[in-house]
């Protein structure tokens, strides 16, 4: 399958991820310690919270969901995260943990760059027909789906929403959002 302009659906989606980390860690560059954990008012979760939402789930996607292997945050990234403490040892807890966890942004980014790596090498590893592999999330309450569709969602739009909010958390606390 390819795109109107030549490219193929995995480069597509290999470029458009790659973008989503970029944008991602560039308007995160100039958060400190103190901006990570700072709790906002209302609803919404710290940028430090954040952070690890979008490493954490996209960890869980690409090493646990789709290479069927130990996520790195309790494998290779274990307690070397950045986030506070270990991640619970029940797999259904990681998603919520991460939600709550307050991460030192400066010390998440090795871990961040060990995650974008791995799922750079997951995408550089398809071809377009991969994409449409089935995977069964029912457990977590998405039904049969298939492998474009979990790194759409799980990766690039997860990323996309979650950088957004930490813009707007950062335009609260005086600071400039997106880095453009």
């Amino acid at each position: 399958m390819s795109t109107t302009q030549g490219q193929t659906a995995v480069a597509l989606l290999r470029e458009q991820i790659q973008f989503a980390h970029t944008v991602l860690e560039n308007t995160i560059q100039d958060v400190t310690a103190e901006v990570a954990t700072s709790q906002p008012n209302g609803l919404a979760r710290s940028i430090g919270s954040y952070y690890a939402h979008i490493l954490i789930v996209e960890d869980l996607a690409v090493n646990g969901m789709l290479k069927k292997q130990a996520p790195l945050f309790v494998s290779d990234w274990r307690d070397r995260t950045g986030f506070d403490g270990p991640a619970p040892s029940d797999p259904a807890q990681w998603v919520g943990w991460s939600s709550q966890a307050l991460g030192d942004v400066v010390s998440s980014r090795a871990y961040a760059q060990a995650v974008y790596a791995a799922t750079a090498s997951y995408v550089d590893s398809l071809i377009d027909a991969d994409l449409a592999t089935p995977v069964d999330l029912s457990a977590i309450g998405f039904g049969m789906q298939n492998t474009g569709w979990l790194l759409s969602v799980f990766v690039l739009i997860n990323c996309s929403w979650h950088t957004g909010e930490i813009s707007c958390l950062k335009g609260g606390q005086g600071l400039k959002g997106y880095p453009f």
